[in-house]
């Protein structure tokens, strides 16, 4: 569920949804320049494991964050963000999590260096967003935003893993 409300002063809005999920809070960029405070209460919503690169340190992550009861957690790097299972993100380490974070930054950083890219384009428009389904009929992945995955036994701790070469 998503909604769009410009407003100044105060505002209340009360959103509900059957279906569960993260709230996602993104405020315009004449707010954020402004220096402009915003509260924000949220009830009856309980707190998912979320990890952002250079944000949260594996030490927060091990102690605290990764044991936070929501269905699905976030891991978000540079470029890329992913919701995955909880249930999967609780078994990861925080050292474990930078290191699945740095891969992918660099495999994205190779793709946006071939198509020529630059850091601006990267940083506006191409953050990719990864998402485990649990049915996406045929494919194991599909193009778009968010590019999303069968959400499986295997398939989720595959793509979080970073490959060891010799």
């Amino acid at each position: 569920m998503a909604t769009k409300k410009a407003f100044e002063g105060s505002l209340t809005i009360d959103l509900t949804s059957g279906y569960g999920g993260g709230i996602v809070l993104i405020t315009a960029k004449a707010i954020a320049t402004a220096g402009s405070d915003v509260q924000i209460t949220a009830t009856n919503c309980h707190r998912a494991p979320l990890f952002v690169k250079g944000v949260t340190t594996a030490q927060q992550w091990d102690d605290t964050a990764r044991h936070y009861p929501g269905n699905f957690g976030e891991i978000h790097g540079d470029m890329h963000g992913w919701a995955v299972p909880s249930s999967y993100l609780r078994n990861r380490s925080g050292v474990q999590i930078e290191a699945s974070l740095d891969y992918w930054d660099t495999a994205l950083q190779h793709c946006y260096d071939f198509a020529a890219l630059t850091s601006a384009e990267v940083a506006n428009k191409r953050r990719q967003w990864f998402v485990f389904d649990i049915d996406l009929g045929w494919c194991a992945g599909h193009s778009g935003n968010p590019i999303a995955y069968m959400r499986t036994h295997t398939m989720t701790p595959r793509a979080l893993s970073v490959p060891i070469t010799c």
